[in-house]
């Protein structure tokens, strides 16, 4: 049946709008929250007081929030540091975030408070946006889960990926990308670290694979139900990549692999 011109519009506008939707869709990560959910009845609300940094907030009911799953560069505000790069473009990012009217919405995960006794939480703001997430987006922030609490965890990796990917805000120096083994022996410390598996050793603790003969990366045993088999039957010869914090142990460069969300794709 041959349409006529204001039918072919009509069908033509529907069909486009469809395609917009769906791609839309399809480009939402997996396991993110729904934007409905600072509605919920578990959803704690408060007011924005002062931001210290990108990853702390302080509200006016005298609450300090740790946003969970993500670190951002140190501002080093007692002025004994100079502020590390990013970290002043990080704090901007939250504080357009949250904007007016300052007001947030958290939730808390299975461990509450950290060793500082900052309320460890993943915090939304009025649009119902995880600013996790939206830090990640661009490059703010980097992911750092410390299990047991890894909530929204896959959202953020897939968007810590496509970061990486676009070369997105830190991830545009050079010096944040993959070390190679000659680099890891310059800098401790938080870093990303990629090689080849030249040595499989399992301890009475933990999984051992050695990076190049230079890095142990050690894989608690108690931690193998969070990996997949692809990760646990990995050989000599294979390559490993992962987000970390590198330091020395009986002579030894040595790193814990203690989640999933600390691997990285190898580039």
């Amino acid at each position: 049946m041959l349409l006529d011109p204001i039918s072919k519009k009509t069908l033509f506008s529907v069909f486009f709008i469809a395609c917009l939707f769906s791609f839309k869709t399809a480009a939402l990560p997996a396991h993110c929250p729904s934007k409905d959910i600072i509605k919920s009845t578990n959803i704690s609300v408060d007011k924005v007081k002062w931001l210290p940094d990108g990853d702390t907030i302080h509200t006016e009911n005298g609450k300090k929030l740790r946003l969970l799953n993500i670190d951002t560069p140190e501002i080093n505000a007692n002025k004994d540091k100079p502020a590390e790069p990013f970290s002043v473009a990080a704090k901007e990012r939250l504080e357009k975030l949250i904007g007016p009217p300052q007001t947030i919405y958290w939730q808390t995960d299975y461990q509450k408070k950290d060793r500082y006794g900052r309320i460890l939480a993943h915090v939304f703001n009025q649009k119902g946006e995880l600013l996790s997430a939206k830090l990640l987006e661009q490059g703010h922030a980097r992911m750092l889960v410390i299990p047991p609490n890894d909530g929204y965890w896959q959202c953020l990796k897939a968007i810590e990926n496509n970061a990486v990917k676009m070369k997105a805000g830190l991830w545009s120096v050079k010096a944040n990308r993959a070390k190679s083994k000659n680099a890891i022996l310059q800098k401790k410390g938080f870093q990303w670290v990629a090689g080849t598996i030249t040595e499989r050793y399992q301890s009475k603790k933990n999984l051992w694979f050695v990076l190049d003969d230079k890095l142990w990366v050690g894989l608690p045993n108690d931690r193998h139900s969070y990996f997949e088999k692809e990760l646990l039957n990995k050989k000599v010869g294979d390559r490993l990549s992962l987000n970390g914090f590198v330091y020395q142990s009986h002579g030894k460069l040595r790193v814990k692999l203690k989640h999933p969300g600390m691997l990285m794709g190898d580039n």
